[in-house]
């Protein structure tokens, strides 16, 4: 398996994660698709402290959303819609994509601590895991 890794950490008012290239292809997405796991425990189970805010998981089919254009043409990508299921989280939830979209980002509020989602997929390049 291999695992992109999307994170919204505290700040003032709305936050707009890193935009990512979704791991979109036919094998994975007929094989098992690709789950998303939203997480704000962290590692509370050790003695840390969860994050707070209220977080959504969105998706793009628009190329002006490409992590690899320049900031003003990604500023431009108005195309973005939430997650049918990770949307407004105020705690751990996992869900999953099994539909092609090209890009992934966190968007919402975080007052304390950093929300992630691990987005995990099969790893076409090592069968073995």
């Amino acid at each position: 398996m291999a695992v992109l890794t999307l994170s919204l950490s505290a700040g003032s008012g709305t936050l707009i994660g890193p935009v990512v290239l979704a791991p979109t292809n036919f094998w994975t997405l007929a094989s098992t698709g690709i789950s998303c796991l939203v997480n704000f425990s962290g590692q509370a189970a050790a003695g840390g402290t969860p994050a707070v805010g209220n977080v959504t998981l969105q998706i793009s089919n628009d190329p002006n959303a490409n992590p690899n254009l320049n900031n003003a043409v990604q500023a431009a990508a108005a195309r973005w819609n939430n997650h049918d299921i990770l949307v407004n989280l105020t705690g751990d939830k996992n869900d999953s994509i099994v539909y092609p979209c090209r890009y992934l980002r966190l968007v919402g509020t975080v007052t304390s601590g950093t929300v992630y989602c691990f987005v995990n997929y099969p790893d076409t390049s090592n069968q073995a895991n």
